[in-house]
This record gives structure tokens, sequence and C-alpha cells, in this order.
């Protein structure tokens, strides 16, 4: 739970972080490809180190979450 609280929380500071950047007039395509890969890169170094399983674990892991979150927002 607190992984999950802690990953929740650094993505919102990521979406604001990107909201400021565009406001500075950065482009929101790159604002919004340096969130998407700051966020995996996050989740899969987050998840390793608390964990403990593999790269591709972490990857999988991340990619079933965001699978599931799809579905249960649809």
């Amino acid at each position: 739970m607190v992984t999950a609280l802690h990953l929740a929380c650094f993505t919102m500071a990521m979406w604001l972080a990107a909201s400021w950047l565009h406001l500075l007039g950065v482009s929101r395509i790159i604002t919004t490809l340096l969130m998407l890969v700051a966020a995996i890169a996050y989740f899969i170094l987050a998840t390793r180190r608390v964990y403990g399983i593999g790269w591709l674990t972490s990857l999988g892991a991340w990619f079933v979450l965001q699978i599931s979150t799809v579905v249960v927002l649809a």
C-alpha cells in the first residue's frame, strides 16, 4: 500500500511538472512523452527495489497494471 501511494504521488508530481512545462511553452507532445518515460522508468526502478524482482517482471507488472486501469475506467 505504501508503494502504491508513493507511486501515485510521484505520478501526480510529474503531471504537475509537465503542466508547468506546457505553460512555459514546451510542446504538449514533448511533455507527455517525458512524463510517460519518467513514469515507466520510476515504476520499474521502484518495484525492483521494493519487491526485488527483475527488469522484465517489473515491466510486465507495469503493463498489467495499465491494462487493468483501462479495463476499470472503461
